[in-house]
């Protein structure tokens, strides 16, 4: 198929037309059956495009539109974060390596693993893929669309004949199996302490991980079972209690997330009315993937962090003002480097790259050529840890800058271990000075950003506000919903002298390294100077 011509390109989600993508699928198999003679150029496309090959041919199943206009048996067409996560999957699969796919509820992601499964096993010899599920009922059960073999029977029923794979769902498909003959390929299934014991697979799924009861034993089994094993997961109300969390913030297994705003059929109105319908942790967690929705101590709620998003387009303010940079630097381990940029008080742009094996003059470089791309006037740097050697090679880039006549960006550090700023004011909305509040300047820092975010959903919410007491979050940013997840990340806590002191690296996870930038960025110090009025008194 065409690249260019693909329907769901200049496809109404919103009101979908299938009509024609059907009669145009009848059209496409009348013209390859009156011609035999292609069938095998056609099958060796879709080998190497395996997308294109759901969206042509596949199958879905949708029965929230029972006894509606619609039909409950839909075009599989993908949308763009489906097929960008079809080509995620394949990747994995041919590097052999590992993945975890974290996710909201009702975004059809269990359909497009069993999809993906199931057009490897078609067009590739001798594919063993696995899947496992903490449930007999949500891995294989009769009649039930929520199972994930009645998904992968159900689309390959309904696949015209020649890309079946030889599979006769009648004997070739029977409990917790799909075989597939011509290709000798197979997917398999094995639900609870059985996951991982079934022998070797080419790919094994781990469906809604989160759940599963004994973890440990499953990685027991997992461990000599497969090079490439992909979780599954929304976020279960443990939080961080539970392998999945820990895993998907170890900074050790690519991460994709896929969130419900990728969903082209749902809005903010269609979010708004499912807010209405549940708990605000349960929605926190199943949809806006908040890990800490219902952990204590959370500096930034994601309830929050989500009002900022786009807040000052829903305001209707425009931003203004300069337009200044941060950059958090990583160790040469796991953490990644993160650049964030404000125009005023929006976040206009948050990006990372890996911390292992650069070195400062690297990332000092990227961060000056982020600052030119994004007409950046100044920026602050993590001055901690390995970050204090940023300003040598800062004072080398300058050096070459001013050679070649380039503008001046000023470049400053940060220390969030240093002593709190105006250390004899009081903290926002307290009666308490900011050296009695907070342990360092990073536990102030958080809360400075936190003060911002409540101000934020106040009006979001319909109170009346001060806009230079509001943060936005641009809808533009490159790494936004993983930006969002990591604002939400650090937890507070009071020391021994009562002082407040944040964590950001609970129970061994990785640094919020995007986070850690925009808190930079919103600082004490990075706001506009203060002149007080005593400084302003003429002396005789």
């Amino acid at each position: 198929m065409n690249a260019a011509l693909r329907p769901e390109e200049a496809f109404d989600w919103r009101e979908p037309d299938y009509i024609t993508i059907f009669r145009e699928r009848a059209e496409r198999l009348n013209r390859m059956r009156a011609h035999p003679e292609r069938l095998p150029a056609l099958k060796a496309y879709y080998r190497d495009h395996i997308a294109d090959f759901i969206t042509d041919w596949g199958m879905t199943y949708s029965p929230w539109n029972a006894g509606t206009k619609q039909p409950p048996y839909l075009p599989f067409l993908l949308m763009p974060k489906q097929r960008e996560l079809v080509d995620w999957m394949i990747r994995h699969w041919k590097e052999r390596t590992p993945g975890l796919i974290e996710k909201s509820r009702e975004i059809g992601c269990s359909w497009v693993a069993m999809a993906v499964s199931i057009g490897l096993c078609i067009f590739h010899e001798q594919i063993t893929i696995g899947f496992g599920s903490a449930t007999e009922t949500k891995l294989d059960r009769s009649g039930d669309p929520d199972s994930l073999f009645w998904k992968g029977r159900m689309f390959i029923a309904h696949l015209p004949e020649e890309f079946r794979g030889g599979c006769n769902i009648e004997k070739d498909a029977p409990e917790k199996r799909i075989l597939f003959p011509a290709t000798q390929s197979s997917i398999t299934g094995e639900v609870g302490d059985k996951i991982g014991f079934g022998g070797r697979k080419s790919i094994y799924v781990v469906d809604e991980m989160a759940l599963v009861e004994h973890p440990k034993l499953m990685e027991s089994g997992l461990s000599g079972n497969t090079d490439c094993r992909i979780d599954i997961s929304t976020v279960s109300l443990d939080g961080m209690a539970n392998e999945f969390s820990v895993r998907r913030h170890s900074g050790q297994v690519d991460v994709f997330t896929y969130h419900y705003r990728d969903d082209l059929r749902k809005d903010a109105e269609w979010a708004e009315a499912k807010k209405k319908t549940m708990d605000p942790i349960v929605w926190a967690a199943n949809y806006e993937i908040d890990y800490m929705a219902a952990a204590e101590g959370v500096v930034i709620p994601q309830l929050w962090v989500q009002a900022a998003v786009g807040a000052f387009e829903k305001l209707c303010i425009i931003p203004s003002g300069a337009r200044l940079g941060a950059l958090d630097v990583a160790d040469e381990g796991i953490d990644l480097n993160a650049f964030a940029v404000r125009y005023g008080n929006e976040v206009t742009h948050c990006e990372s790259w890996p911390g292992k094996n650069s070195d400062p003059y690297f990332t000092a470089e990227r961060a000056y050529m982020t600052c030119d791309e994004q007409r950046v006037e100044r920026f602050h740097y993590d001055a901690d840890g390995i970050g204090g050697s940023i300003r040598a090679a800062a004072t080398r880039i300058d050096e070459r800058r001013a050679s070649q006549r380039m503008r001046k960006i000023a470049c400053q550090p940060y220390k969030g271990s240093s002593a709190v700023f105006e250390p004899e004011s009081f903290a926002p909305g307290t009666e308490v000075k900011n050296k009695d509040r907070f342990y360092n300047l990073k536990a102030q820092s958080w809360f400075w950003l936190r003060d911002l975010f409540w101000h934020t959903y106040r009006a979001i919410n319909g109170d009346d506000y001060d806009a230079s007491k509001l943060i936005s979050l641009s809808r533009n940013i490159p790494e936004l919903q993983k930006l969002c997840i990591e604002l939400s990340q650090p937890q507070w806590k009071l020391s021994t002298n009562g002082k407040i002191v944040v964590d950001k690296t609970h129970e061994g996870i990785k640094s919020p390294d995007r986070g850690d930038s925009v808190c930079i960025l919103f600082h004490p110090r990075a706001r506009p100077m203060r002149i007080s009025d005593t400084a302003l008194e003429i002396h005789e």
